[in-house]
């Protein structure tokens, strides 16, 4: 039988690795808005900067509002209604504000009665005005 000789040889591969970048200082391009400060010898770049910013709050203040006065009556849970416990409430249609001496006038929807009769208007068009305005 014949015998098969192993040799191991030691081999050098050729470096795969892709050489680190060269670092260089990056350029000074003042026509495109960058600049670069360097300096590490302790000196005081004092860079100084001013920025200035105002504004103006000003808050409505209602003047007069116009509503319609609705009922609502209390469910049972059976779904029943018992129109002996209801809540009120006032339903705005129109508001005017005054702010700072500017009259404004905010106008909404006119509230509906639904045809099921859950809810009822009972009085209408009715205005409140602020004595303080």
């Amino acid at each position: 039988m014949a015998g098969f000789e192993v040799v191991v040889r030691p081999v050098v591969f050729p470096n795969i690795r892709p050489a680190s970048p060269r670092v260089l200082l990056p350029e000074d391009a003042s026509e495109q808005g960058i600049a670069v400060i360097n300096g590490s010898d302790g000196k005081l770049i004092d860079l100084s900067a001013s920025e200035q910013s105002s504004w103006t709050r000003t808050h409505l203040v209602e003047a007069k509002r116009r509503y319609d006065k609705v009922r609502v009556p209390y469910s049972r849970p059976d779904g029943s209604i018992d129109w002996s416990r209801y809540t009120e409430f006032e339903v705005i249609k129109e508001v005017d504000f005054f702010e700072g001496n500017k009259h404004t006038r905010h106008r909404y929807a006119d509230f509906k009665e639904p045809p099921d009769g859950s809810a009822l208007i009972i009085e209408k068009d009715m205005v409140r005005k602020n004595s303080g305005a």
